[in-house]
């Protein structure tokens, strides 16, 4: 009877010390994960025919770098992350976004 309470309360400590420490890594690793997010969804929500000045206005506020990578393709990088964090956005002769489908 006591081998099974034993039995019992260390699965019961052990399995709390698991879910502490999945908790602590989801918990550090989450500003890393809303930042991808949020960048992705700043491309991605780019309505097409927005003229490149108004994302340029619209990612200095949100602290992106726009930075051009080729004719009609300009680069949205995160610069807290150092360079991991990019998107492309496809622009048309006039420098506006294309849709989503182009890119």
């Amino acid at each position: 009877m006591a081998l099974s309470s034993t039995r019992r309360l260390r699965l019961t400590v052990f399995g709390g010390m698991l879910a502490l420490m999945l908790g602590g890594v989801l918990l550090a690793f989450w500003p890393f994960i809303a930042a991808n997010r949020n960048l992705q969804a700043f491309c991605t929500g780019q309505p097409p025919g927005t003229a490149l000045q108004q994302v340029q206005a619209s990612a200095l506020e949100r602290g992106y770098v726009l930075a051009t990578v080729a004719p009609g393709v300009v680069l949205v990088d995160d610069p807290l992350g150092f360079g991991r964090r990019q998107c492309r956005l496809a622009l048309d002769a006039q420098g506006r976004v294309l849709p989503p489908d182009s890119r």
